[in-house]
């Protein structure tokens, strides 16, 4: 049996045996952080759930809201929006 395997069989019996569920990420979700952060000069959004999500965008002034899907939304690209530039994100609800 492959290393591989053995680790996947294991960590599935202590599932079963401690009673919870397995939640594997996806390669997004894994690779960045949960929620709003800044990379390589871009706003992002990481939505970790499996649904759509509702989040509200703040700026320095004004904030607006937008619906995301799972895994890393780019919000802004790179530049000097001033007043409009995103100070963070956060979700709402489902949508």
């Amino acid at each position: 049996m492959s290393l591989k395997r053995k680790i996947a069989v294991t960590v599935s019996a202590l599932a079963l045996v401690g009673g919870m569920s397995l939640a594997v990420p996806t390669a997004a979700s894994a690779a960045d952080p949960c929620g709003y952060f800044k990379q390589d000069g871009y706003d992002k959004y990481n939505h970790c759930g499996s649904d759509n999500a509702y989040i509200q965008i703040d700026q320095v002034v004004g904030n607006y809201s937008q619906c995301v899907g799972p895994g890393t939304t780019i919000l802004r690209n790179p530049g000097n929006y001033g007043i409009y530039s995103i100070t963070n994100a956060f979700y709402l609800r489902s949508c």
